[in-house]
């Protein structure tokens, strides 16, 4: 079995920081707080990106926003 390479905190917070410029939408990291986007402001504010958890949820809020419209409903779904 192949071991995946996983990534550091610090390789984490840095693409998190550039999928926000790519798409415009600005960073907040706040103590204690676990995720949310906000559409019209275009900004994402989660917890401090120290752990793949926290990675994942900046991960998933940015997808809020760098969909069409800031929505997952606009996309094409096959089967």
């Amino acid at each position: 079995m192949t071991k995946r390479a996983s990534m550091s905190p610090e390789e984490m917070r840095a693409h998190v920081r550039d999928l926000c410029v790519e798409h415009g939408i600005s960073l907040h990291e706040r103590d204690n707080w676990l995720g949310c986007a906000d559409c019209v402001l275009r900004r994402v504010i989660c917890h401090h990106i120290t752990c793949e958890a926290s990675y994942a949820i900046a991960l998933h809020e940015i997808g809020h926003l760098s969909t069409p419209l800031g929505t997952a409903r606009s996309l094409a779904y096959t089967r």
